[in-house]
């Protein structure tokens, strides 16, 4: 699970919009995700978009990582780390319509929804596969233009995640 608190980060002017045009006719849109400390993300590994801060909160977009994580560090002897993993974005929705906490929290459990602070957070499988067929129905109805991609990356996703699941992208020390 990646988080994004508009109020703390934003796209640039017409990022979101160029991104969901571009999902919506059905191409993929590759971005460089931060992954908080974790220091590991399996490549093909499905990825949502977490929306927090104010007003609507929820999922937003969803992907499939690729193998490449990347650290930056700011100037200085002291600077943070700040790792980030590539993914490629197949579905972006409008943020003033996501994927709602209030039904993840109720139907996919094991998951505190409401405490995910940071991105690069795992979910159980189970909940993994109640998001994927929440979001599903949700890209259905609130960005009709998926609809005929939704199988596509799909079977694209699964056949990355298959055949790369035993390697795995590290950030060394």
């Amino acid at each position: 699970m990646l988080t994004w608190n508009p109020q703390r980060w934003s796209f640039a002017e017409g990022e979101r919009a160029e991104q969901q045009v571009r999902t919506e006719s059905g191409r993929l849109t590759p971005k460089a995700w931060s992954i908080g400390r974790r220091r590991s993300v399996p490549a093909g590994q499905r990825a949502f978009l977490l929306r927090q801060g104010d007003g609507p909160r929820g999922i937003v977009a969803s992907g499939w990582t690729r193998d490449l994580v990347e650290r930056t560090t700011a100037a200085g002897p002291s600077a943070d780390k700040t790792l980030y993993v590539q993914v490629d974005w197949d579905f972006v929705v409008n943020e003033a319509d996501p994927l709602p906490v209030a039904l993840l929290a109720e139907r996919a459990l094991g998951v505190n929804w409401n405490s995910i602070r940071q991105s690069g957070v795992d979910i159980p499988d189970t909940a993994a596969a109640v998001v994927e067929s929440l979001w599903s129905a949700h890209v259905r109805a609130a960005a009709p233009r998926h609809l005929r991609y939704l199988s596509r990356w799909r079977r694209r996703g699964e056949m990355r995640r298959t055949g790369t699941r035993a390697s795995e992208s590290t950030v060394e020390d």
